[in-house]
């Protein structure tokens, strides 16, 4: 049994006291400032927690007395509503046989702590922290099903590893629907030494997964349960070597900034098991320099903003997009062992795609179903020599002028893939220009007189 204390204030206050003052905020101070936010939100307290403590000098401790302190002050809170940090084994120890939690929790201990008393929790209204402690490893929270803002690791210089959560099914609000809650995260945040972390095997919703700035981390878990996110990130992660373990997963999206991004991951070769995912806000893999299979996006229906598939020098394959029926921008950019482009099939419509720099790819085929598109570049492509994919592309441009760019692709002399595309259909510009081989009145003297050709083979009439 329990009692609640609750607190009405809301950090909200504390912000607009900060914005006031006229204070800088770096983007360090930004990223704690938020990740404490969600501490002092209309939670309550078990009556026999954590006693009053001594804020330390370390770092961590005045960042989090001076966080969580204005909203403290408020006249008519105590003190002891405000010790919900927890850093000593004493106060990890007042949890045991407690079930539920009404407030959020941040621990930041400096040494090894025995978690096995929250084994008891199994909901936590607030956010679960752990903020810049010394701990190794994370083990338990086994019972927890639910957490109303998320989970979060961030900057725990001595953390290696992180196992259990494996009740945990919900990180949403509770009573609301879960989409609502945009603050739903798991994260694991500039942790220099994290090697592994599994467990969460059963998680089914999240608003965000992010992996981002963890040096050494090597694996991650399998969430074969999750079914729905709306942004799922891993970046500047230098050890890891695969991503895979989303074979459930339907959507990623919901929000204007969410979708599924992988980037700067210096040693990660493999990017697979997304066979169910049939919708996404946007899909932007960059800048992998040692990825070369992206596999298991057979499903894939929509994409509501982009797909950017980019700067993958070891990439030699692209996965089958042969569902994807709607793309506003499709990015296919620096893919410099890529032979071959499988094909879009099903795709219809785009607002913009880019063939750009693509180094082995001798044809590019299997965009037949394409009729609209308002922007289409296909450039610098080295070894580039024909072009037979577009068969039924009728109209560049829409009630937006667009463009039709054909540029510095040396190897190209046939471009035989646009026999339906009149002048009739371009509302925009057409370019074709600095293809050494390309005879351009032969293959677009239908469209003739073009807007600007130069160092081709044969230059079309222009206007």
């Amino acid at each position: 049994m329990y009692r609640k204390i609750v607190i009405f204030g809301r950090f909200s206050r504390a912000a607009k006291k900060l914005m006031k003052s006229g204070a800088r905020i770096s983007l360090f101070s930004s990223c704690l400032f938020f990740a404490f936010a969600s501490a002092a939100i209309g939670q309550s307290i078990p009556a026999t927690t954590v006693p009053a403590t001594t804020i330390g000098a370390t770092v961590a401790n005045i960042i989090v007395s001076t966080l969580l302190q204005p909203d403290c002050r408020i006249p008519g809170f105590t003190p002891q509503s405000c010790q919900n940090v927890i850093q000593t084994q004493a106060q990890v120890d007042a949890f045991a046989g407690v079930t539920a939690y009404d407030r959020s929790l941040i621990i930041s201990g400096q040494g090894n702590l025995d978690f096995s008393p929250f084994n008891s929790l199994v909901e936590i209204s607030g956010s679960l922290s752990f903020l810049y402690g010394a701990q190794s490893s994370v083990v338990g929270f086994n019972n927890l099903e639910r957490v109303g803002f998320g989970v979060e690791f961030l900057n725990n210089s001595g953390l290696t590893s992180v196992n259990g959560f494996n009740s945990l099914t919900h990180l949403a609000t509770f009573g609301t629907n879960d989409q609502t809650n945009r603050s739903a995260t798991l994260t694991f945040f500039q942790n220099p030494n994290l090697l592994q972390v599994s467990g969460f095997q059963n998680l089914g919703f999240a608003n965000k997964i992010n992996f981002s700035g963890n040096n050494t981390l090597e694996t991650i878990p399998t969430f074969n349960g999750l079914v729905d996110v709306a942004e799922l990130d891993f970046i500047d992660n230098p050890a890891l070597e695969q991503i895979s373990g989303f074979i459930n997963l339907e959507e990623i999206g919901g929000t204007a900034s969410s979708g599924f991004t992988v980037e700067n991951n210096a040693q990660l070769s493999t990017v697979s098991g997304f066979g169910a995912l049939t919708n996404a806000a946007s899909i932007n893999i960059d800048n992998n320099q040692q990825l070369d299979t992206i596999s298991g996006f057979g499903s894939l229906d929509i994409v509501d903003r982009f797909l950017w598939i980019r700067f993958l020098p070891s990439l030699s394959e692209l996965p089958n997009f042969s569902n994807l029926s709607r793309v506003d921008s499709l990015i296919l950019r620096g893919l410099g062992s890529l032979s071959q482009i499988p094909g879009f099939p099903d795709l219809v419509t785009a607002r913009s795609i880019r063939l750009n720099a693509l180094g082995l790819a001798q044809n590019i085929a299997g965009f037949n179903g394409l009729i609209t598109v308002r922007s289409l570049t296909i450039s610098d492509n080295p070894v580039l020599t024909t072009m037979a994919g577009f068969t039924n592309l009728g109209e560049v441009g829409d009630a937006i002028p667009g463009s039709l760019d054909i540029v510095s692709n040396p190897m190209l002399e046939s471009a035989s893939g646009f026999p339906n595309l009149a002048p009739a259909g371009v509302n925009g510009t057409v370019n074709i220009y600095y293809n050494d081989l390309l005879d351009c009145p032969g293959l677009f003297g239908g469209l003739e007189p073009i807007d600007y050709s130069t160092g081709n083979a044969v230059n079309c009439e222009t206007d």
